[in-house]
C-alpha cells in the first residue's frame, strides 16, 4: 500500500513538473509572436534582476546617454498573455548603435520567472549583440523590499526562485559565449558612483573621454528626469508609483543608507535554510572579478 501511495505521489509530482514546463514552454512561444528584433538591431546591454534589487536606477545610467531604454518588455507581454490582457509589442529600434533593456523576476506569477536572453535567442537577436549585466543586491534587503511593497501578500520562496534564476541566467548566458557582467547592489554603497559609471562603460565597450559625461550619468540633477517625456525610458505596462518614485526623485544613482533590514525571523530562517546568502556571497565574488570594483563584507 505504502508503494502504490509513494508511486502516485510521484507520478503526481512528475506531471506537475510536466505541467509547470508546459505552460513555461507556451508563454514563451506565444510571446515570441510580439517580439519583433528586426534585421539590424542596436547592441544591447541587457540588466537582469530579482525585483526590488536596483534595477531601474541601475538601467538609469546607461539611459542617461540619450540611448532607448527598454523597460521590462518581455515581462510585461508574458503577464499580459497569462492575464488574457492586451498585450504589448516590443519592437527595436534599427540601425542604432546601443540600447539598454531590462527586466526583473518575480514576484508570484509563472509569467514573471523566465530567462530574457533566451527569449531574444529565440526571437531571433544576435548573440555578439548582447550583453547581459545579471544582478543581485543583499537577500535580506531585497526581501525587505518586498515586505514594504506586497505586504502580507509577500512571496518569499518567489525571491529564492528568483536569486537562483538570476545566476542560472548569468551562467548559461556565459556559456554560450554571450558578453556577461555580474554585478551587486551594494557596489553603489561601496565605490563612488562616477567609479562604477567608469569601471562599467568601459566593461561593455563604450567609450567616453569626457568626465563631464560620466558625471551626468550618475548625477540626475540635471537633464531630462526618470519617467518625464524626455527621457528616454519605453515603458510596456504602467507600473504602480511605489515602484519607480524613487527613481524619480533621487538626486543621481546612490546607495540608501537609511534603509534597515526589516524581515522576520521566520523569513531569516528561510532565506538560511535555503542558501540565500551563500548564492548571493559567491555571486558578489565573481561581480568583483567582473568589474573590478569593490565590496565591503560581500558575505
Amino acid at each position: 500500500m505504502q508503494n502504490k501511495e509513494r508511486n502516485f505521489n510521484q507520478e503526481l509530482f512528475d506531471k506537475n513538473k510536466r505541467e509547470e514546463q508546459k505552460t513555461k514552454k507556451d508563454l514563451l512561444q506565444e510571446s515570441l509572436r510580439y517580439i519583433d528584433v528586426g534585421n539590424n538591431p542596436p547592441h544591447l546591454i541587457s540588466i537582469v534582476g530579482p525585483n526590488r534589487s536596483g534595477t531601474t536606477a541601475f538601467a538609469e545610467i546607461f539611459a542617461r546617454l540619450g540611448i532607448p531604454n527598454y523597460l521590462q518588455p518581455i515581462k510585461s507581454i508574458r503577464r499580459a498573455i497569462q492575464e488574457n490582457d492586451k498585450v504589448p509589442y516590443f519592437q527595436l529600434y534599427q540601425n542604432i548603435p546601443l540600447a539598454v533593456h531590462k527586466e526583473t523576476l518575480g514576484s508570484s506569477e509563472e509569467s514573471e520567472f523566465f530567462d530574457p536572453i533566451e527569449t531574444l535567442l529565440q526571437a531571433g537577436y544576435p548573440a555578439e549583440k548582447i550583453h547581459l549585466i545579471a544582478m543581485l543586491r543583499d537577500p535580506a534587503m531585497t526581501l525587505t523590499s518586498w515586505n514594504r511593497i506586497y505586504q502580507d501578500k509577500v512571496n518569499v520562496p518567489g525571491l529564492m526562485q528568483a536569486i537562483q534564476q538570476v545566476v542560472e541566467i548569468a551562467d548559461q548566458a556565459e556559456s554560450r559565449g554571450i558578453q556577461t557582467t555580474r554585478y551587486v547592489h551594494e557596489m553603489a554603497r561601496d565605490n563612488d558612483p562616477e567609479t562604477i559609471a567608469a569601471q562599467l562603460f568601459q566593461r561593455v565597450g563604450i567609450r567616453l573621454n569626457d568626465s563631464s559625461t560620466i558625471k551626468q550619468t550618475v548625477n540626475w540633477t540635471r537633464g531630462p528626469r526618470f519617467g518625464s517625456a524626455e527621457s528616454t525610458g519605453i515603458f510596456y505596462d504602467q507600473p504602480p508609483e511605489i515602484f519607480v518614485e524613487g527613481v524619480k526623485t533621487r538626486p543621481g544613482y546612490q546607495y540608501d543608507r537609511n534603509q534597515q533590514v526589516n524581515i522576520t525571523p521566520a523569513q531569516k530562517v528561510f532565506l538560511l535554510q535555503n542558501g540565500a546568502y551563500e548564492v548571493y556571497s559567491k555571486f558578489a565574488q565573481r561581480a568583483i572579478v567582473d568589474t573590478g570594483l569593490q565590496i565591503n563584507n560581500p558575505g
